[in-house]
């Protein structure tokens, strides 16, 4: 038994919500006045439906506000105006605008989005043609310039087509292609049109935020694409990292046997001259090793005598592709992918490394990969350099032998494990 706050009459707190309940739809816990609980007859006088909501209430909990006619809630009393369209709304019917202003529904779909990712509320892009990459990559939702650049993909376009004539430069008329691991960038999603002819995905490398991948290239016209690339790069500000690497596939395709065996034979032999060139901290990387796998290709290569080459059955030991010459590119690609290099943005290192792996392959295709079998560190540099009439690249490399603190103009001791 209680008494009522008002008239003092007892009653059943069982009776008050059981009447209520039927009468009005609600229980005496939403009634307490004063810490104190009113009988039905005190009740009943004070209670309420909203006109717009429709919920009932007692005045005593929630006072109710008259207008036009209507009673309503203190919720449903709350009116803004849309900040756009003027129309006025309810207040929890209201959206909020990045910088906090009352919107409604209406004005906000049309001008503003929540990303699906992160649900921030931005702008709408108001280039369809990003929006359009933006649904096709990411399905059906939409995502902020933030998410964008972390998960946005997209293949380069197919019909994407040059004509390589000069190759006054690089000296070659064989395919290649890079990869370029990036540790940061920002605004990449808006620059999908001027990259329209490179690629973009995500790597499962700790600390890479993205690798840009080219379409096969070849000639002068393909060093000024990577140009190109580099100098985009360069104005946005992107770095790389320890973690970043740069991949250099070359094309195969059209090679017979015998000349894939001739250069696998010269990359093995040479290992020691390629890791000289390099960063030390990709010396035994674990994403560009040179652990047993290569030597066990090497003796697949070697002891191979079917006319056709099944590279398929040959790399099937394999442990993995993360090696520094990575011949399981070959099956799918055509390719040889070189993956002891750095991360870089610079051109200069780029494309040295680019016309250094060409011209080297351009010799050793031809049954000349053995005479760089059995010799000290300076010979095959020696061999090396032998095959530039402009010997910039050569002297390059000796300079960043050199940091490493190695002088392979001098090294007569160190011979290669084989």
């Amino acid at each position: 038994m209680c008494n009522c706050y008002f008239c003092d009459k007892s009653f059943e707190i069982s009776e008050l919500n059981s009447e209520l309940h039927s009468e009005f739809g609600i229980y005496e816990e939403s009634l307490n006045y004063c810490d104190s609980t009113l009988c039905i007859d005190c009740v009943s006088p004070t209670i309420y439906t909203c006109t717009i909501c429709r919920i009932t209430l007692s005045c005593l909990t929630d006072a109710p506000q008259y207008k036009d006619q209507d009673i309503l809630c203190s919720k449903c009393s709350k009116r803004t105006s849309c900040i756009l369209c003027q129309t006025e709304f309810l207040d929890h019917e209201f959206r909020k605008t990045p910088d906090d202003k009352s919107i409604c529904d209406i004005c906000f779909t049309k001008h503003y989005y929540n990303c699906s990712l992160c649900n921030k509320v931005s702008l709408l892009y108001i280039d369809h043609k990003i929006d359009n990459i933006k649904k096709m990559t990411m399905g059906s939702t939409t995502v902020c310039n933030e998410c964008s650049d972390i998960r946005i993909t997209w293949h380069y376009k197919s019909n994407y087509h040059r004509k390589y004539n000069n190759v006054d430069e690089i000296k070659s008329r064989i395919n290649f292609g890079v990869e370029l691991e990036i540790s940061q960038g920002k605004n990449i999603f808006d620059l999908y049109e001027k990259l329209h002819c490179w690629g973009a995905k995500n790597d499962e490398t700790p600390g890479v935020v993205k690798e840009f991948y080219s379409p096969p290239l070849r000639g002068d016209d393909g060093l000024q694409i990577v140009s190109n690339f580099c100098k985009i790069a360069k104005n946005r500000d992107w770095r790389v990292d320890g973690q970043c690497g740069y991949h250099l596939h070359i094309d195969c395709s059209t090679f017979d046997k015998n000349e894939l065996i001739n250069i696998a034979k010269a990359y093995h032999y040479t290992y020691l001259m390629w890791q000289a060139f390099v960063g030390k901290h990709r010396w035994g990387n674990r994403y560009c090793g040179n652990g047993p796998t290569s030597f066990e290709l090497f003796d697949k290569l070697d002891n191979y005598n079917s006319d056709e080459l099944n590279w398929y059955e040959m790399t099937s030991n394999l442990d993995s592709r993360e090696q520094w010459i990575n011949w399981m590119s070959y099956p799918k690609f055509g390719t040889v992918e070189i993956r002891l290099h750095e991360g870089t943005l610079d051109y200069e290192t780029i494309s040295n490394w680019i016309k250094a792996h060409l011209t080297f392959i351009e010799f050793v295709r031809s049954d000349t990969s053995e005479e760089f079998s059995n010799l000290h560190l300076r010979q095959i540099y020696t061999s090396f350099r032998s095959l530039f009439e402009d010997k910039s690249i050569p002297n390059f490399y000796r300079n960043k032998a050199k940091t490493n603190g190695i002088n392979v103009d001098c090294v007569e001791t160190v011979s290669l494990p084989f």
